[in-house]
């Protein structure tokens, strides 16, 4: 009897012990993961800024109005024949011999609002015979471009007509002779590049055309 109560006492002691250590194994095992869990549950998300912060941030034209308003919509402005005003031109035309002598109206501004024309004619009555010289130009200090006009004349009397009004519209300094030019494409026409300014020669027997145009006008 002594000897079965001691037995059971032992199996008792043993699993007490057994349920102890298994008990104390599952503290060890299972509290670092429980604290672990309890830290990542803590950790605040990541949220996107304030719309106080978002508010602040201008894109990059905004920030530089000027690139986009003042630089790109800037236009170079027109430049006119170098150095020519109109009454180098319209001034020096009495020097021109022509029958009845030049008379010359303007300026008149253009529909467009591109500038004004001066309009000078010579004889003053429209005969067959004619010359005519018509100036575009924003102001009397900028001239566009020069067109002489030579109708029922001769040849000769064209091309004299032309190297005048040429010799007026070109610079001192440009390296092209007028006369030596307008004669060699007066009858057949020409075009040619002087320092500021595109010659041509154009028309017909009947009437020949001499166009000055400066070449930053368009």
């Amino acid at each position: 009897m002594h000897i079965q109560w001691y037995f059971k006492v032992l199996v008792g002691v043993l699993m007490l012990v057994a349920i102890t250590y298994f008990f104390l194994a599952w503290l060890v095992y299972y509290s670092p993961r429980q604290e672990a869990a309890g830290q990542e549950l803590t950790v605040p998300a990541v949220s996107s800024p304030p719309a106080s912060a978002t508010a602040t941030i201008s894109p990059a034209p905004l920030a530089f109005p000027e690139l986009t308003e003042g630089f790109f919509s800037a236009q170079p402005e027109r430049e006119g024949i170098p150095g020519l005003s109109v009454m180098d031109v319209i001034g020096n035309l009495k020097y021109f011999h022509a029958e009845g002598g030049f008379v010359c109206d303007g300026p008149h501004p253009t529909t467009d609002g591109s500038g004004s024309v001066w309009v000078c004619s010579a004889p003053a009555d429209e005969l067959p015979s004619t010359y005519k010289l018509t100036i575009l130009g924003e102001d009397p200090l900028t001239v566009f471009w020069v067109v002489a006009t030579a109708r029922g004349v001769s040849e000769e009397r064209a091309a004299e007509f032309f190297s005048y009004v040429a010799s007026l519209c070109l610079q001192e300094t440009d390296p092209l002779n007028p006369q030596a030019w307008v004669d060699q494409n007066v009858g057949s026409g020409g075009q040619v590049f002087a320092e500021g300014a595109e010659l041509t020669i154009y028309g017909t027997k009947e009437e020949r055309t001499l166009q000055v145009v400066a070449t930053d006008t368009f």
